[in-house]
């Protein structure tokens, strides 16, 4: 055995982990390493590969050429002191300590973080009422006439309902800040269409194409979440063009030019039933978001810093990306919103942390409940999202979805479907037993 190892684990699941390699084995590294530096210098007196081993270490220098053979070596003594040590990074080791003579490697090693869910079965959530207003299908009726409507130019000045198209800019009095600038914006002349509200559309009505007009006007105080909201603003509009909008009548014939129906009856059957399901759908995401909230914040987690270091590393490594796109520079990005990228990090801390523990937990959960993706499950999702193309297009999609990134992606949509359905089964009292759950399947989530 070439390795001594030592180990101490602290309370963060760290583990300080001292490796000492036995001379004999860097003796022989280091006489590889001679011999291939023999082979790529010409050494003065000697032909290439034909300087002895003294020779090579005193021309390249002793810690110079052990160093070299310390490198070639590392990775495989990392290798083989984890299978000894029964040790598994989760996270790759940092190098505290590295003494050349005698060689000793000194690691901190993040060990898998330890989540204890507790008793998250027992959790209840009501299933409320789905209910649909006749409001929200009147909704939808009228958004259906809208698909139907016929749009024409007309030479007239423009009318509450029309759709218009207009150009110009708007900013807030008080600071001169810009909250509109648009060179074509095309919208229905109508309060609820526009975040400007009712005086703006008011504004307008009466202008033709091609007129010009500058105008002041508060913005009204609802909705509150509108960053103008209850502030002064001055407009500067051109009018493009007016187009009158003719809708069909609700009835029968409208309801057959939508689809398989005979009758406005029948398609408001048909209206009532998918808002009914997408309520449902809703509540059940929000019955979902909210248990697992609960379960995250219950779970008692164990995890070694580097954790969130990675988590950190990522988020800095996207917004740089992200900016990278929208064609900022990193520098001016800091200055704007942090400072430093210390400063950043320090910012974004919370929300990492938030999504380390989250992903533990979900983790954690699909172990605890044997939840596994197979093979058939995956081709399953890929013909339900792309059945519907042709084969060629098929084809390409399948090139990407069903290897590489788009195979994780695909099994991961698949996988969180999966961990909704048990989710709302335990809310709801309808889990299956764990000690009958049997893990199936070939293709798992990977570990990030």
């Amino acid at each position: 055995m070439t390795l001594t190892i030592q180990t101490e684990e602290d309370a963060q699941r760290q583990l300080k982990m001292t490796i000492g390699v036995a001379e004999e084995r860097v003796q022989q590294a280091m006489r590889r390493t001679a011999a291939k530096v023999a082979n790529q210098m010409q050494i003065p007196g000697f032909r290439k590969g034909k300087a002895p081993y003294h020779v090579v270490a005193r021309y390249v220098g002793h810690n110079a050429l052990r160093a070299e053979a310390v490198d070639e070596i590392f990775p495989a003594i990392l290798k083989e002191a984890f299978t000894q040590a029964e040790v598994e990074p989760y996270i790759t080791p940092d190098v505290d300590n590295l003494q050349l003579e005698p060689l000793q490697i000194t690691l901190n090693v993040p060990l898998r973080p330890v989540v204890d869910l507790g008793d998250y079965r027992s959790m209840r959530k009501e299933e409320l009422p789905i209910e649909v207003s006749e409001e929200e299908i009147q909704k939808a009726l009228e958004q259906i006439r809208d698909r139907h409507q016929i749009v024409e130019p007309v030479e007239r000045p423009a009318q509450p309902g029309d759709v218009v198209t207009m150009s110009g800019r708007g900013h807030l009095v008080e600071d001169n800040r810009s909250i509109f600038d648009d060179e074509s914006y095309e919208f229905v002349l109508e309060a609820g269409d526009i975040d400007f509200g009712p005086p703006f559309v008011d504004n307008l009505v009466g202008m033709a194409a091609g007129d010009q007009k500058t105008f002041r006007m508060e913005i009204p105080a609802d909705p509150p979440d509108v960053p103008w909201a209850g502030k002064e603003v001055e407009f500067d509009i051109t009018l493009l063009d007016v187009k009158s909008r003719t809708r069909p009548e609700l009835g029968d014939e409208l309801a057959q030019e939508e689809g398989d129906y005979e009758t406005l009856a029948e398609l408001r059957e048909a209206v009532v039933r998918e808002l009914t399901e997408n309520v449902a759908e809703e509540a059940r995401e929000k019955r979902f978001e909210v248990a697992f909230e609960e379960f995250t914040s219950q779970a008692q987690i164990v995890y070694p810093p580097a954790a969130l270091k990675a988590e950190l590393d990522e988020i800095i490594s996207n917004l740089k990306e992200m900016t990278k796109t929208t064609g900022w520079k990193w520098e001016d990005y800091l200055k704007l919103n942090a400072g430093s990228e210390e400063d950043l990090r320090e910012k974004w801390h919370d929300e990492a942390l938030n999504r380390l523990r989250r992903r533990l937990v979900m983790h954690e959960f699909m172990s605890r409940e044997k939840l596994t993706v197979s093979q058939s499950e995956v081709e399953a999702a890929f013909v339900e999202r792309y059945g519907h193309f042709h084969a060629d297009a098929q084809n390409q999609f399948r090139k990407y979805m069903m290897e590489g990134e788009g195979l994780v992606s695909l099994t991961s949509d698949v996988l969180l479907a999966k961990i909704k359905e048990r989710t709302e089964a335990i809310l709801t009292g309808r889990a299956p037993d764990l000690d009958n759950l049997e893990a199936a399947g070939t293709i798992a989530e990977e570990e990030e």
